[in-house]
């Protein structure tokens, strides 16, 4: 896969088209000032991604506590980054419990190299390199993703792609890269100020790649009962602006020849291979306020990815 960059006013303006559209970030947290992962040594990390030429250059940070029960990379959203509160305060959390972890920066991201985004497929190829980077310091298996919104995105794509990943908590996931676009030319009402801006921007990104990389962002462009079985875990607002039926949808296609029981924990019915709970008061992106049991379901399913049950 060769990336050629495109004229750097073109690439400009596609990218502020996208900045326009999504004009807030979370609250950030120094992971290096935490006095729970210093305790294990956290440490900035550098590698690169799989599978393209030239490679690109990515950034994070990493924990890993003696005995590590397996590893958990957390993935972040669009327009935020390894640093963002969430990722931190996730991060103290699942030391605690005994788990590695990686927070990484995806391309055009935090320090990471300012390659153009592609709201899935290029960016699970970060993640790829960063369990890349993983094996060859050691950091313990099972891998566990755990990602939001473009996260997520990365997380799925990721999870039917690669072997090594045992599971994937996939919390606000749009259902593909196209709906993730879209919804970021109708946050500040682009899309009705541009006609039509969805498909030159989607031209724009698959030209850069030089393939339809917006098409391999969906799950649904690949086998649902991928042979290495990952587990998947979707959790979403009933108003999610990305669309809660077409999130269902994903996770329909995933292992469909299971009957599986909907909007039960992980500990619950350990023999189904995905898992759906819905927030039913969430409007976006949603929190503990929308969904209590979220923090106890996520601890759960990597208990539960981490047993002999496996």
């Amino acid at each position: 896969m060769i990336y050629q960059p495109l004229a750097s006013s073109s690439l400009k303006a596609i990218l502020k088209m996208i900045e326009v559209g999504v004009p807030y970030a979370f609250p950030t947290r120094n992971p290096f000032e935490s006095a729970i992962l210093a305790e294990h040594g956290v440490r900035w990390i550098e590698f690169q991604s799989a599978e393209e030429t030239p490679p690109c250059k990515l950034t994070g940070w990493a924990c890993r506590p003696g005995g590590a029960l397996g590893t958990v990379f957390l993935l972040h959203g669009f327009r935020e980054h390894s640093y963002n509160l969430y990722i931190v305060e996730a991060a103290e959390r699942f030391t605690k419990l005994g788990f590695a972890v990686i927070a990484m920066d995806f391309r055009y991201h935090g320090k990471s190299e300012k390659r153009l985004p592609t709201f899935g497929f290029a960016e699970s190829l970060d993640v790829a390199g960063a369990m890349n980077w993983a094996e060859a310091e050691g950091f313990p298996k099972p891998f566990i993703l755990h990602g939001g919104s473009m996260g997520a995105l990365a997380a799925q794509v990721c999870a039917v792609r690669d072997t090594r990943v045992a599971g994937a908590f996939l919390k606000s996931s749009p259902a593909s890269a196209s709906i993730a676009l879209a919804n970021c030319l109708q946050a500040g009402g682009l899309k009705l100020r541009l006609p039509g801006q969805l498909k030159v921007l989607t031209s724009a990104i698959n030209a850069t790649y030089g393939y339809d990389v917006i098409h391999w962002g969906c799950v649904k462009s690949y086998p649902g009962s991928p042979d290495h079985r990952p587990r998947a875990f979707y959790a979403i607002g009933q108003h999610e602006e990305y669309g809660y039926d077409a999130t269902r949808s994903a996770f329909d296609h995933w292992y469909q020849e299971e009957n599986v029981t909907l909007e039960v924990p992980p500990a619950a019915a350990w023999e189904q291979s995905k898992w759906f709970r819905t927030a039913w008061e969430g409007s976006h992106a949603f929190g503990l306020d929308y969904y209590p049991e979220m923090d106890t379901d996520v601890v759960d399913f990597f208990k539960l990815l981490t047993s002999s049950n496996r």
